[in-house]
């Protein structure tokens, strides 16, 4: 099963959220963690495990609850708007194929409205590497989110 999570900074706070897969497409699914800085990478890995895990393959077609998760992430962000929420945020994807042995951790730049992937700045993760290493490649992607190294 393909799997993929959002981990988003805004100010002092993550929110780590899962996605599900629609036939190829990730929709947001219906967990969203929020936690509060400062968060060791040892937890935050498991918080990022654990929302892989939350993922799920359903059926693509209409969802007419896509909307509501949605809003259920812009709520705990504090905003009323996705290109609110957009600007001032730092966005990484963590995306793992149960097939694979290596997960993918890809940091994005805010265009103000969205996201888009920074080329070049993939961090390769093997899956069965300790929560640690996984938090920390995700901190790592965090900082390169946010113009940083």
């Amino acid at each position: 099963m393909k799997r993929l999570v959002n981990i988003y900074a805004r100010g002092d706070r993550l929110l780590v959220s899962n996605q599900w897969c629609s036939g190829g497409l990730f929709l947001q699914g219906d967990r969203v963690e929020a936690v509060d800085e400062p968060v060791s990478d040892e937890e935050l890995g498991r918080l990022v495990r654990s929302a892989l895990a939350a993922g799920r393959d359903v059926v693509p077609g209409p969802d007419p609850d896509l909307e509501r998760r949605a809003d259920m992430l812009l709520e705990i962000a504090g905003v009323r708007s996705w290109a609110q929420f957009a600007r001032g945020t730092h966005h990484v994807s963590v995306y793992w194929d149960d097939a694979e042995p290596v997960m993918t951790v890809k940091p994005s730049r805010s265009d103000g409205r969205g996201f888009g992937g920074i080329r070049g700045q993939q961090i390769a993760v093997d899956a069965a590497a300790g929560d640690a290493v996984l938090g920390a490649a995700t901190r790592r992607a965090l900082a390169i989110a946010a113009g940083g190294a």
